[in-house]
């Protein structure tokens, strides 16, 4: 594996927290637009800066089923890294627990 990058920024471990809880706040934003080229120019902001921070991002895709009962989330790795893509399956039938 890869030596991560260094941070330009170093924060501490609270800061990073709030900067991270930031960011995936601003991401479900993007992931609200109609528009997939701002989505996307908007997303470059997201990253470039968790990467000035050091703080780690990873690419979802969503598939929702065709009667649209059951969610597969594929998370895709860093590309330097040879893992397979982690899956979650999402039923929408099922309880909340």
């Amino acid at each position: 594996m890869a030596d991560e990058p260094k941070p330009k920024y170093t924060v501490d471990d609270d800061t990073r927290t709030c900067l991270t809880e930031l960011l995936s706040l601003a991401q479900r934003v993007v992931d609200l637009q109609y528009d997939d080229e701002t989505a996307d120019e908007l997303e470059d902001y997201l990253v470039t800066v968790a990467e000035a921070f050091g703080i780690e991002t990873t690419k979802m895709t969503v598939d929702v089923s065709d009667d649209g009962r059951t969610y597969t989330v594929t998370t895709e790795p860093k590309e330097d890294i040879k893992a397979p893509p982690l899956l979650t399956v999402i039923d929408g039938d099922k309880p909340e627990a």
